[in-house]
């Protein structure tokens, strides 16, 4: 499969999480229970979320645009293991995004770019 990348920053954020994917892989267990995943990278109507904390937590989901501003936050409750999310993107303009979750102990941030 062959894919055309139209911009240096896209490419490097490609590159940023197949770096992140390995060391995902290699240390799997440490690392996923604490990660936020995100999938597509490259979005373009729904951006899907998954967070895995060792523990229940409460915090924010807070979404903002590449000069810091919030976009999107969400007051959210996760539970041990697996928590998914799905948040609707359609109507942001394209550009790059960071997802945050934060509460008093923890701040987990990626980034994820709408198409």
């Amino acid at each position: 499969m062959f894919i055309l990348l139209k911009s240096k920053t896209t490419r490097n954020l490609l590159l940023q999480q197949l770096k992140e994917y390995q060391i995902n892989k290699d240390t799997n267990l440490q690392i996923r229970k604490q990660a936020i995943q995100l999938f597509p990278i490259l979005a373009m109507s729904y951006l899907n979320v998954v967070l895995s904390p060792s523990e229940s937590l409460n915090g924010w989901i807070l979404v903002k645009d590449q000069h810091g501003k919030n976009i999107y936050r969400e007051k959210v409750q996760l539970f041990a293991d697996e928590n998914r999310l799905n948040l609707e993107i359609e109507n942001l303009p394209q550009g790059m995004y960071m997802i945050q979750f934060v509460n008093e102990e923890v701040h987990k941030v990626k980034k994820f770019m709408k198409m």
